[in-house]
């Protein structure tokens, strides 16, 4: 028999390595057991460059089948993202992916492999139908059933390298790394349309044939379009080209439904609601077809984050500036409201595995990005670019203030770095001409938040460490 392994962590989404070897058939082996959430200390992190994967975890990793099966395997990505750098984030991807891929037909062969094995065990489930009894086929299934469920585990793997691999290319904005994403989406992508083409998205359909027999878990048809929007926009976002463009707003297209606009004009009537995600109650239209279809609450913050990405690469700056005023980027403020109203909630789920915080960051350092190109462009043809600078660094501001450096000092890093860049370009075109007069950018509050910055980030690997940063 199969090792048996309940995990009850409310984090764990990940499967346990199934191409790994079964214990022998008389092993009753049950564990049970929390999730194993590793951490590194304070030692492992200013060592982090050095050994990006330490004892600490290795020792978990490399442990008996219960310990390593506990272990959420996908913590030693998030502390490299926290505390690493793009080269340790990527040996610590690279040591999963050893592993992953050591257990498991080669990468060339697995599509192949998984065709015959599906077909396979079809014939298989077909022959054992017939047979009287209660169950057409007992739980454990014939041999080449037993086969696709390893294989089915080892997609699973897959997912999560896929999604590690562009997490962390987001982060970094690392050509290198969404190459790595693409490589693995890929392979992932024809195996996930033939194992999940008989999962139904709705709660009220029974599942049937192979599809009964996988238990596949329904959220990755959810999390299998976040990935492909994502992976789009990324395209789009480091080749900056038209036809990578139009094929990121072509994918958000395939996965946009009408009534995505129409829940998201009703959440915001509820407090921007998305399915009970805020834990309130909204319109019973939208209830019920939130119980019917687990993944549409999901399914409205990807596209609604994904538009707002997209809308933020499209924008240009008319040629009058705007009148001095802001483009207008109604997504962006729709996204922002649905990430804040999942943030406030942190429910468990899919959005375990991709933060509405820092997605929340990502759009406020997107739209800094771009408004602070525009106010380039504008001083150059002797246009106000006042407003634009101004909310830049409140959107600077803002994604600092969601990545305290204690706890994310990259993304603080990625923050505090602009804002002071930005400010202190404004403060040097006031010392350079006095007479210009005062600008929102210019405020007594801006400088005295460049001030902390400087201080903050001067004092971040102390912070890191858990000392008190200077008073100041």
């Amino acid at each position: 028999m199969s090792l048996i392994v309940i995990a009850l962590a409310a984090y764990g989404l990940q499967a346990p390595t199934g191409a790994r070897a079964e214990p022998a058939p008389e092993d009753q082996t049950i564990c049970l057991s929390d999730g194993i959430f590793w951490h590194g200390s304070a030692q492992d992190v200013s060592d982090i460059h050095r050994v990006p994967v330490p004892a600490s975890y290795r020792r978990y990793f490399f442990a008996d089948p219960c310990t390593r099966w506990q272990l959420i395997e996908q913590t030693l990505v998030d502390w490299n993202l926290t505390f690493g750098d793009e080269p340790s984030t990527t040996a610590a991807i690279s040591f999963l992916e050893a592993d992953y891929t050591a257990h498991m037909p080669a990468p060339a062969s697995y599509q192949r492999t998984l065709e015959r094995t599906w077909r396979d065990a079809e014939r298989e489930l077909a022959a054992a139908r017939p047979r009287p009894g209660p169950a057409a086929a007992d739980r454990e299934g014939g041999p080449a059933l037993r086969r696709l469920r390893v294989l089915a585990e080892a997609h699973e793997n897959l997912m999560l390298l896929t999604r590690q691999y562009l997490r962390s290319a987001e982060l970094y904005r690392s050509p290198a790394l969404l190459a790595k994403a693409q490589e693995w989406f890929a392979i992932v992508k024809p195996a996930f349309d033939l194992l999940y083409r008989g999962v139904p998205v709705r709660n009220d359909v029974e599942r049937a044939g192979l599809a009964e027999q996988l238990q596949l878990r329904e959220w990755y048809i959810e999390e299998m379009g976040d990935i492909e929007m994502r992976l789009a926009i990324l395209r789009a976002r480091l080749s900056g080209t038209p036809a990578d463009l139009d094929a990121a707003s072509a994918v958000i297209g395939r996965h946009f439904e009408p009534r995505l606009t129409e829940m998201a004009n009703q959440s915001n009537e509820y407090g921007g609601v998305i399915c009970g995600m805020d834990n309130r109650r909204g319109p019973p239209e939208l209830e019920q077809a939130c119980e019917a279809e687990n993944h549409l609450g999901w399914l409205a913050v990807d596209v609604w984050r994904g538009q707002a990405q997209l809308d933020l690469l499209r924008a240009t700056d008319p040629p009058t500036g705007n009148g001095g005023g802001l483009p207008e980027i109604p997504a962006f403020e729709q996204a922002v409201r649905l990430l804040e109203a999942v943030r406030a909630a942190r429910p468990p789920g899919p959005l375990d595995a991709r933060s509405p915080q820092d997605d929340l960051i990502d759009l406020y350092l997107s739209r800094a990005d771009l408004f602070t190109r525009m106010a380039t462009a504008r001083r150059a043809r002797q246009a106000s670019a006042d407003i634009l600078e101004g909310t830049a660094l409140s959107d600077l501001n803002r994604a600092a203030a969601l990545a305290p450096p204690a706890e994310s000092p990259v993304r603080f890093r990625q923050a505090a770095t602009r804002f002071l860049a930005l400010h202190e370009a404004i403060v040097a075109r006031r010392n350079a001409d006095p007479d210009d007069g005062m600008q929102w950018g210019d405020s007594v509050e801006n400088a005295r938040q460049a001030a902390a910055f400087r201080v903050l980030l001067e004092a971040s690997d102390r912070i890191v460490a858990g000392e008190s940063p200077p008073p100041g």
